[in-house]
């Protein structure tokens, strides 16, 4: 019975962490380069701006073919596979 103890104490702290980390991310706002704003947000801008024009971002509407930039437009018209799914 002590072991199950153990393993039950363990599950806490975990889901406690888990849910500070979570509750850090995505409620507090931190300043960072000038800018106030929560982690996720501060991460999201940095990988977007290391990625630079390497990859090509699109949107699409549900599959009505309706595209935000040319490039996808480009590969609908020639009924091309959707390379385009990353939404930054």
């Amino acid at each position: 019975m002590g072991e199950t103890t153990k393993k039950g104490s363990s599950n806490a702290v975990k889901f406690i962490l888990c849910s500070l980390l979570g509750f850090f991310m995505f409620f507090v706002s931190i300043p960072f380069n000038g800018k106030t704003t929560i982690p996720v947000d501060h991460v999201t801008t940095l990988i977007r701006n290391a990625l630079g024009t390497t990859v090509q971002v699109c949107g699409f509407d549900g599959g009505g073919g309706r595209s935000h930039s040319s490039f996808c437009k480009k590969n609908l018209e020639e009924k091309r596979e959707r390379h385009c799914v990353l939404h930054l």
